[in-house]
């Protein structure tokens, strides 16, 4: 992405994106992208989520009941 941003943004939403994991609106969809590309460029980010977060639980969740396509 390349695109330089203040370094707590990434903090501050990624409790949001993670809350739209378990969403079933048309967001929750887009949260695993979102959340991909902002922590795309930072590996340290990366495993901070990984780590620290449920996100990959939340993410095999959505995968396996993937509900509508919106």
């Amino acid at each position: 992405m390349n695109q330089e941003y203040h370094p707590n943004v990434a903090s501050d939403l990624i409790p949001t994106l993670l809350s739209l994991f378990k969403d079933r609106s048309e967001y929750s969809s887009r949260a695993p992208l979102i959340l991909a590309i902002l922590i795309s460029d930072d590996e340290d980010l990366q495993l901070k989520v990984a780590l620290e977060t449920d996100a990959l639980k939340r993410l095999a969740e959505i995968m396996e009941n993937p509900g509508p396509v919106q």
